[in-house]
């Protein structure tokens, strides 16, 4: 039977980032790939060949609920990327609420199921069919930099902070701001990194290339609607972007990098662009960690339960003390680790769409 991947190409109807095109690109070098429009809907819903259909939804397409309504799950399956912000629309939101016993979700880590369930109302004993693929896939030419930065960095005890860190608008009603802000109390998905950043001078990080960009997510919403209308995009005039800055001269002057996760517990893709240029990471020992395979003083330096002023204090000393064959062996066992968890990661889809979609993880 011919699996074929049916990505819906609705105009305007999604947002890419890289980790998401690299983990689409990874997909159409194995396994047949369909962009269809909305109006070529019919040829798939109707097709009685022996092809098996496997549509690829993202949460920030708006598909509708009409095109919920055609997808019959006895005949289809769906696979449904989770990205870590948990944006979607309400039809998508109830199409998965009823639905998820015979979804698969795409996840980017074990740690972040209990938001996901939480989020689209999934029972907490309920199971549900994974696919797990952290943001790791790369398939953009900077890896290539990314690996040459290994034969140049000088080994030392640095700590590198980078990432972006938005700051949204605190609402004065419930229905008006993000479902994160009411369950979490923070206002933006990054309080540990915006933490760090705070007590960068105090923790002698200088190293820093982390940016503060705050949202008025009403004003963006607006601005998002009239690009959408005048074919314009406004949106990339006023945005900053923290990857203007040169992250290569951070990477080769810092063996350690600040790994910090989301509140939804998923480690960002540049954690792992640092691991491949050479860098330790330095996190929890939370599962968002323990479940990619991380050992403390083996691949990565753990700081303890969280990120503390005194565990982070404790952790510059113990930095401190490491001699730099330490410290070498410790950037050889990250990089080990990354390739590991892509060549798991590549595995894994392979398995997944090469048995009749029978060997997924059961949550």
């Amino acid at each position: 039977m011919n699996n074929k991947i049916v990505f819906i190409d609705f105009e305007k109807s999604i947002i890419f980032n890289g980790k998401l095109k690299a983990f689409i690109k990874v997909l159409s070098l194995s396994f047949s790939m369909i962009k269809i429009s909305r109006n070529q809907l019919d040829s798939i819903f109707f097709d009685d060949s022996n092809s098996k259909y496997i549509f690829f939804i993202e949460p920030r397409q708006k598909l509708g609920s009409e095109f919920f309504k055609k997808i019959d799950l006895d005949k289809f399956n769906v696979l449904f990327s989770c990205n870590h912000f948990m944006v979607t629309d309400s039809a998508t939101k109830l199409f998965i609420k009823n639905n998820y016993h015979k979804l698969i979700f795409h996840i980017e880590n074990i740690a972040s199921l209990p938001s996901i369930k939480y989020f689209f109302e999934i029972p907490d004993n309920d199971s549900i069919k994974i696919l797990l693929v952290p943001p790791v896939l790369d398939t953009t030419e900077s890896i290539n930099n990314l690996k040459n930065i290994l034969l140049t960095r000088k080994i030392n005890n640095n700590i590198m902070l980078a990432g972006a860190i938005y700051i949204h608008q605190w609402y004065n009603h419930k229905s008006q701001g993000f479902w994160w802000q009411d369950k979490f109390n923070v206002n933006d998905y990054f309080p540990n990194r915006k933490f760090i950043y705070d007590y960068s001078i105090k923790f002698k990080i200088f190293n820093n290339f982390s940016r503060i960009i705050f949202r008025n997510d009403n004003y963006f919403w607006y601005l998002n609607k009239l690009s959408s209308i005048i074919k314009y995009d406004f949106w990339s005039k006023y945005k900053v972007k923290y990857y203007n800055l040169n992250l290569y001269d951070g990477f080769n002057n810092s063996s350690f990098f600040w790994g910090v996760n989301d509140i939804f517990g998923v480690l960002p893709q540049i954690c792992f662009q640092a691991m491949r240029t050479g860098c330790i990471i330095v996190g929890t020992n939370s599962k968002t960690f323990k479940s990619l395979g991380f050992v403390d003083g083996l691949n990565y330096i753990c700081l303890g339960s969280d990120f503390s002023i005194d565990n982070i204090e404790k952790l510059i000393k113990k930095i401190n003390q490491l001699n730099e064959y330490e410290i070498r062996n410790l950037s050889i066992n990250s990089t080990k680790l990354v390739e590991k968890i892509e060549l798991d990661s590549r595995n894994r889809i392979n398995d997944f769409f090469n048995n009749s979609l029978y060997n997924f993880k059961i949550d």
